[in-house]
């Protein structure tokens, strides 16, 4: 039970690549990451801070009680496969599958279809990319203290472009876009996350990740967690028994590589991790009272459409169009 804890937040990992930008734009709130890495070069054209009308600066989560009864009917029409009035873990595993493949190929075919008007014969070239990422407008209003951040966030989206781009011709195809977007998805180019959350992480650039490195990251991702002394040391215990494989204190790029892209079954991980949060018999079975009464732990399963259609301003206005990663 113990070591698949440590391989479901591995997954977790991963699974927040995809859906903490996500639910944190719609909800205004983060997810708690105690074994997360930000996603770098997470350069989406059609977030608000690219659009020329200014974005709607407060957002509400949907009310509590929309939550829970979409969460009574994901399980009666989708998480209840076999209808036993149970969701065991097999089942709560093929959920998440569904779920992180629409949010992988929702956001290529949204930031694609914007780029729709540059693609030269089914392929975007990376000028034309850069220029609504990485403006030269944008650039000439950073301040001096701005610019080294802006130029590292630069050189790592262009480096990950190069990284998908399996004929080296400058341009992707759809195909190669996504493994541009989400190289965690592709055995082949998973790699640079690895290489990625490295540079994250290596403040003192020895290319190697510390204790201390690995706890001030957390503790820049974390919620009001960071504060309690006890996770603090349940985090400290996690590295030192299960992340740093040859005990020297510190995480290489190999033991980097088994912690942020695990060769297990993510989503059997990440489907016991979520049954465990309220089975209270330990059964690895949950029934509908049990998720609609952890809401909190469970909304994350719903899809894409419900905080399309529910989530809110504060001013009452709908959010819209705003769901991207």
């Amino acid at each position: 039970m113990v070591a698949m804890r440590g391989h479901s937040m591995s997954y977790s990992l991963l699974f927040c690549y995809v859906a903490v930008a996500f639910l944190g734009s719609v909800l205004g709130q983060g997810q708690g990451q105690p074994q997360g890495v930000k996603a770098p070069a997470s350069n989406d054209p059609t977030k608000p801070e690219h659009s020329h009308e200014p974005p709607p600066q407060y957002y509400q989560p949907p009310d509590p009680k929309r939550v829970k009864a979409a969460l009574e009917k994901l399980f009666d029409e989708k998480l209840d496969a076999n209808k036993d009035n149970y969701v065991d873990q097999q089942e709560m595993k093929a959920w998440i599958k569904v779920v992180h493949g629409s949010m992988v190929s929702d956001n290529v075919d949204r930031q694609w279809d914007y780029f729709e008007k540059n693609l030269k014969d089914g392929s975007l070239q990376w000028e034309d990319y850069r220029k609504v990422t990485f403006s030269d407008e944008e650039k000439a209003t950073l301040q001096p203290e701005e610019q080294k951040t802006y130029e590292d966030q630069l050189f790592r989206t262009e480096r990950r472009w190069k990284h998908a781009d399996d004929n080296g011709d400058g341009l992707l195809t759809k195909s190669e876009f996504q493994a541009f977007l989400h190289p965690e998805e592709d055995p082949t180019k998973s790699d640079i996350v690895v290489t990625e959350s490295i540079e994250m992480m290596d403040t003192d650039k020895d290319k190697i990740v510390s204790l201390q490195e690995y706890m001030e990251h957390l503790k820049s991702v974390a919620g009001p967690e960071k504060n309690d002394d006890s996770w603090l040391k349940e985090q400290q215990a996690h590295f030192t028994t299960y992340l740093d494989k040859n005990k020297d204190g510190s995480l290489d790029w190999d033991e980097m590589k088994q912690w942020v892209i695990p060769q297990v079954d993510r989503e059997e991980g990440e489907a016991w991790r979520l049954i465990s949060y309220a089975d209270e018999d330990r059964d690895m079975k949950l029934t509908r009272t049990d998720i609609v009464q952890n809401s909190e732990h469970y909304q994350a399963l719903l899809p894409n459409e419900f905080w399309s259609a529910n989530a809110h301003r504060h001013d009452g206005a709908e959010l819209g169009q705003h769901s991207e990663l």
